[in-house]
């Protein structure tokens, strides 16, 4: 049975508190674009813990380094948002909604402390560094580049993936540095592989991989890839990254050291045909990839040591951001 947030309102602006306790090891957080929701689900047997609303459109979600917040950027459909939700994993579970003031069409999602996020704003060619205990907003950096989208952390520095000017913005967390590398239109997708210190992107329009130094922006290969590659996944212990690939359904694994492409695993099925798959996270383990997949309303599951797929959890409408909680 989905247990549906139940939330005592307080005086404070968007501050709640939800009446059950969960201990959400080994929790999926997956993001329902389709009905402004976000889902809480085990792992190991996809049985939904809870699920709670968010604000309008909501896209990514991030967790904070220890566990103790999940984040969701209100991305709006129409009109377009301005907000986050915070959960917070611990004690009774409050839920904050933090304006972003004004800031519009916030996406991508990254944690630079415990307690402080970084969030891109599209319309403002910015990243704001927003404080979620306080709900305040710490910095907003310059991205230079329209379409700031998705965002990763390499040491002290935050890229982020600029969709229509086909760049990626190298941040500074320590001052004021800002480097823009050109790539190519339709850039997307981003991840770091620290085994290999490869930063990777892709386009969307050219269906290409591409692998880059992060330090000095230099492409050091690109590759082809199936059809739309989405979103990337890395590994944190091997020279593996994990592309979905929408058009193609299918999730295929690259050597991020030269972006040889390993094997393709297949994401549809005939229950499920058309699944798009979308976002993509690993366990705690990295024994299996979980797979948001838009147009089927599930989460794939892929056992990585067998490379197949073992599973589908049904989730709400139109999946898209998804984290793991090992907490």
């Amino acid at each position: 049975m989905i247990k549906k947030g139940i939330f005592f309102k307080s005086t404070s602006i968007g501050l709640c508190f939800h009446l059950s306790v969960f201990a959400w090891s080994q929790t999926l957080v997956v993001v329902n674009q389709g009905e402004n929701s976000v889902q809480f689900v085990n792992a190991i047997d996809g049985k939904t813990l809870s699920v709670f609303d968010t604000y309008e459109g909501p896209h990514e979600v991030a967790i904070s380094p220890k566990g103790d917040y999940a984040v969701v950027s209100n991305y709006g459909i129409i009109i377009p948002g301005s907000t986050i939700t915070v959960f917070y994993l611990k004690n009774n579970y409050r839920k904050r909604i933090i304006s972003l003031n004004g800031h519009l069409r916030p996406h991508g999602l990254v944690f630079v402390s415990n307690e402080v996020i970084a969030v891109s704003v599209e319309t403002y060619k910015s990243v704001l560094l927003v404080d979620i205990a306080n709900g305040s907003i710490n910095q907003e950096i310059p991205t230079e580049a329209m379409g700031s989208h998705m965002l990763t952390k390499v040491n002290d520095y935050l890229f982020s993936s600029n969709i229509f000017s086909g760049s990626i913005t190298r941040l500074s967390l320590v001052n004021e540095n800002m480097q823009i590398f050109n790539v190519i239109e339709g850039i997307e997708a981003l991840g770091y592989n620290r085994v290999a210190n490869i930063l990777v992107t892709a386009s969307r329009t050219k269906n290409m991989l591409y692998g880059i130094n992060p330090t000095t922006g230099k492409i050091l290969y690109q590759v082809p890839t199936e059809a739309l590659p989405f979103r990337i996944a890395s590994s944190k212990h091997t020279n593996k990254i994990f592309v979905s690939n929408a058009y193609a359904n299918t999730v295929s694994i690259h050597n991020v050291s030269t972006g040889e492409k390993l094997v393709s695993i297949p994401i549809a099925s005939r229950d499920y045909p058309n699944p798009i798959p979308a976002n993509l996270v690993l366990d705690s383990n990295e024994k299996y990839l979980f797979v948001s997949c838009m147009y089927e309303d599930v989460v794939a599951k892929v056992d990585l040591e067998k490379q197949e797929l073992v599973d589908y959890f049904k989730v709400g409408k139109t999946p898209d951001g998804i984290a793991y909680i090992n907490k």
